[in-house]
């Protein structure tokens, strides 16, 4: 039958795709209609398969929408909850047939998960993968293999090991390379072993103290004509060496470095001589902490002229680290008093310094400022309110949060204050606490998933009740209860649970697990149960 749809030119549909990932316009889009599956097939759809992170409702449905033939990336993975998967993926479709597969990237491969995956790659045609990403790989000597069956194609390459490169064998063309682990004796070989000047980007982590200056600037002199991006992860390094090595790399444009302390890499006016060829420079550099003056004396040395007027690159102290911000800028920014929104030790304007926060801790932060604050965390998604911290008023909270955004809250008690906080936050799903007020009136059907943690005293009888008042929608749930019979309660009330975590005292797995079927909605059916101890854990299926 007609439908509006097959109205719309393939160029309007294509700029509709082009919002949905590629694997997700297949699994949408497929079988609607003749005309849509005729777009289809005129799109140039490019699928990346990530397993690890695939939903199963996803992964159920590659039977019937995966096209091999259009699966560039793999990103497969031995790990207990992706394991399973990722023997089926295997058994379902046969490598052979992903003809435009260019990029691989494998996870925790075990002994005993090795010989299918393995069989399975080398299926593929030779010299035809680009990229290989190998992480966590007990079984080197296989997936050197691998490494040396497509030796004259990669052009990216990243191993945790090193010395599993160091053969006669090697891929000599490569552009991007990871070495995790290594030292200079494979460093030097493996740099010498590349074709002169293929290397541009290059990152490296040295094993503890295994690296010597001399060795690590001879290392580089093959590919200084062309290495663009350099990242470094290292024990400690001198000013002087780093210094040597960028002059040395005549086409540098983007360093980064990761390393311990060194005295002379805190004092900013030393970099000004070397770095001004840089485009992009990133450090984060470890120090054991010192008084206000010495810290004050070293984030000042990068408030130069060179640093914040010319290339705008911005310092700061986070933890025990003098880092460039943004890229290394907290996720997570802890306030206790209205000092913590204005960094004392960082270069950077506010709007940088705080552009990565995602969540806020309060600690015993009071309400009302004594100055104004010009800042809003735009990205954060989630507050907490620790021990003892009461809830700040709502319009406290708006002056530098949107409200809207928030997704995720953690307090000590929920009582009728937190109730009014929760109001204005209209998109909040998750919610923790640890004790709740009676007599509450309120309703919040828009929270899913919620962990109610009271060891010292878990909750039962009316309690429980109010509960299920509270959050009849609730599908994610950790809570501590009195009886088993309290368990049961909540099982009935709460229809739309799906996965659940009781702790209780006196559970015995043989009584328990018989009543909990004849007591409750649940079936061996719809239903998983798993008991430990005092825990129970459930996986209800969905309605």
């Amino acid at each position: 039958m007609p439908c509006l749809l097959d109205r719309l030119p393939k160029e309007i549909l294509f700029e509709i795709f082009s919002y949905f990932p590629p694997l997700e316009i297949s699994y949408s889009f497929s079988n609607v209609n003749k005309h849509i599956n005729k777009v289809l097939c005129d799109y140039n759809l490019r699928y990346s398969i990530n397993l690890r992170f695939m939903s199963q409702e996803m992964f159920d449905s590659l039977k019937n929408h995966l096209r091999p033939e259009r699966v560039i990336h793999l990103d497969m993975s031995n790990e207990e909850s992706v394991s399973p998967k990722m023997q089926h993926f295997l058994s379902l479709f046969d490598l052979k047939s992903f003809r435009n597969l260019r990029s691989i990237s494998v996870y925790n491969v075990t002994n005993e998960g090795i010989d299918l995956f393995v069989f399975q790659l080398k299926r593929l045609p030779a010299n035809h993968l680009t990229r290989l990403y190998l992480s966590d790989i007990y079984s080197g000597d296989r997936f050197y293999q691998l490494i040396d069956l497509h030796s004259k194609s990669l052009r990216t390459l990243s191993v945790d090991q090193g010395s599993i490169l160091n053969r006669n064998i090697f891929p000599k063309h490569l552009q991007n390379l990871k070495l995790y682990s290594i030292d200079n004796f494979y460093l030097k070989t493996i740099l010498q072993r590349l074709h002169r000047n293929s290397l541009i980007e290059l990152y490296i982590q040295f094993d503890f103290n295994k690296f010597s200056t001399k060795q690590l600037l001879f290392s580089f002199q093959r590919h200084s004509q062309s290495l663009n991006r350099l990242s470094i992860k290292i024990n400690q390094i001198s000013i002087l060496t780093l210094k040597r090595l960028v002059l040395a790399l005549n086409n540098l444009k983007r360093l980064e470095l990761d390393c311990y302390y060194s005295g002379d890499l805190l004092d900013g006016n030393q970099w000004e001589e070397f770095a001004a060829g840089l485009e992009k420079l990133d450090f984060q550099i470890g120090f054991v902490r010192t008084d206000h003056e010495s810290l004050c004396r070293i984030i000042n040395s990068f408030r130069s002229p060179f640093w914040c007027e010319k290339k705008h690159w911005w310092v700061a102290l986070i933890g025990n680290h003098i880092c460039s911000i943004p890229k290394f800028s907290p996720t997570t920014v802890e306030i206790k008093s209205e000092d913590d929104f204005f960094p004392v030790y960082s270069t950077a304007p506010l709007s940088v310094f705080f552009s990565k926060v995602v969540h806020l801790l309060f600690r015993k932060f009071v309400n009302g400022f004594t100055r104004p604050i010009d800042y809003r965390f735009r990205q954060a998604k989630g507050v907490r309110f620790w021990y003892k911290t009461r809830v700040i008023k709502p319009d406290v909270l708006s002056l530098f949060l949107d409200l809207h955004q928030i997704e995720e809250v953690e307090i000590e008690r929920l009582d009728i204050d937190t109730c009014i906080l929760l109001e204005q936050m209209p998109n909040v799903h998750s919610l923790q606490f640890n004790a709740l007020d009676d007599g509450l009136s309120a309703c919040f059907p828009r929270i899913r998933s919620i962990e109610f943690s009271s060891y010292s005293n878990p909750v039962s009888g009316e309690t429980v009740e109010q509960f299920c008042r509270l959050f009849p929608k609730v599908e994610d749930l950790l809570i501590d209860i009195e009886t088993r019979i309290d368990m049961y309660y909540l099982i009935n009330r709460l229809q739309h649970l799906v996965k659940a975590h009781f702790r209780t005292n006196h559970v015995k797995r043989s009584t328990l697990l018989a009543e909990l079927f004849q007591k409750t909605r649940l079936t061996t059916n719809n239903a998983k149960v798993e008991i430990s101890g005092m825990n129970v854990y459930l996986k209800i299926k969905k309605q």
